[in-house]
């Protein structure tokens, strides 16, 4: 771990990112990809001076908006137990009266529910938690470094019992390792039982990059050595473009299930809903073409 000073915090987009790499050991992450340039994943860079940058930038904002925690590095990595500059962030993003929305696989989140349920009683709070499978054995191995199967429960729970949306996302499916349909309904079973406000799937198609690729690969072939040679025998999986051979029956059993259900699935619709701002004490709501 080592500190820096940042310039600037707030992508265009409302991005807040207050660390940068991090243990990276998922199956499948964009952060390993050449275009990212992230080279050293133990090496976390943390931005001491995070919640006194962002202070300055959300008070002179003249429209309030959302911020996006989570699109670059999870904003509860392990350091953060120590630096707490994600909560000090929130506490600013509370205090300016903005909303927010964090995508995380670490139940950390947890410490934080008290300033969030905060933020979504005044604004609005939006919870992203990556479930891709509910099986703990294969979980762990596709990605060791998330939170156990078990801990994520406890979060969706915990953040549904307080009104506050918790988005479930069905990433990634992997072909021949997560891509049962017996086992996509049983994670979509566990979800609405315990209180999703939506499932976010796409299209369920896994796109490699230059670096993410190579690692995917290898983890297959360490991680998962029964599944390897079927990559090299079925010619629906491509090297670049991975697509599963029941991906038809995934999507449309996905797609009956949060019908059935009245659940928010829609990409598009998940999209805005996160992007929209509320302004609970005023009645105002103004999408993200408003800031």
């Amino acid at each position: 771990m080592h500190y820096t000073d940042a310039k600037t915090i707030l992508t265009p987009q409302n991005g807040l990112n207050v660390y940068r790499g991090g243990p990276n050991n998922c199956i499948y992450s964009p952060l390993r990809n050449v275009s990212s340039h992230v080279t050293d994943f133990e090496d976390v860079e943390v931005k001491r001076n995070a919640d006194a940058l962002l202070a300055g930038v959300l008070r002179k904002k003249r429209n309030k908006g959302m911020i996006n925690m989570g699109t670059l590095a999870d904003p509860y990595v392990d350091e953060e137990r120590e630096t707490e500059l994600t909560r000090k962030c929130l506490f600013e993003i509370k205090r300016y009266d903005f909303g927010v929305s964090i995508k995380t696989k670490k139940s950390l989140v947890l410490r934080d529910i008290d300033v969030l349920y905060e933020i979504n009683k005044n604004t609005k709070c939006v919870i992203t938690i990556p479930f891709p499978t509910t099986d703990s054995a294969v979980s762990s191995l596709m990605d060791p470094d998330a939170s156990a199967v078990s801990e994520r429960i406890k979060v969706l729970e915990a953040f549904s019992l307080k009104k506050i949306p918790v988005i479930v996302a069905i990433e990634p499916i992997v072909p021949f390792v997560n891509d049962s349909p017996e086992g996509l309904i049983s994670t979509l079973s566990i979800a609405a039982g315990f209180g999703a406000f939506a499932i976010e799937y796409g299209d369920m198609k896994l796109n490699l990059g230059n670096g993410s690729k190579e690692y995917f690969y290898k983890c297959i072939r360490e991680r998962f050595p029964s599944v390897s040679p079927k990559y090299k025998e079925n010619r629906s999986v491509k090297t670049e473009e991975l697509v599963s051979p029941n991906v038809k029956e995934l999507l449309k059993a996905a797609d009956d299930f949060c019908m059935k259900r009245d659940l928010m699935h829609e990409s598009e619709d998940i999209s805005l809903f996160r992007r929209s701002y509320e302004n609970k004490q005023r009645g105002e709501q103004l999408s993200i073409f408003d800031y």
